[in-house]
């Protein structure tokens, strides 16, 4: 999963991000901004948290599309 986001990420030149354990975490772009976050929580299960809320999914094409959605940079 990870790969895949920095794949994407390494394309922006202007996301910043970090990583961790099991998780990537897309730092906000300006101080009204807010942070996107993609953390495996066990095989196959992971959350997407950003702007205040979470959700947990099991597909990728959905985790993907809610966790690029929260971006705050265009994805070609």
């Amino acid at each position: 999963m990870v790969r895949e986001i920095l794949e994407v990420l390494e394309k922006c030149p202007l996301a910043q991000y970090a990583l961790g354990k099991d998780l990537v975490r897309v730092l906000p772009p300006t101080p009204d901004g807010f942070e996107v976050i993609i953390e495996q929580i066990w095989e196959n299960h992971y959350s997407v948290t950003y702007g205040g809320g979470t959700k947990t999914f099991t597909r990728w094409r959905k985790r993907w599309g809610a966790f690029s959605s929260g971006l705050p940079i265009t994805l070609d």
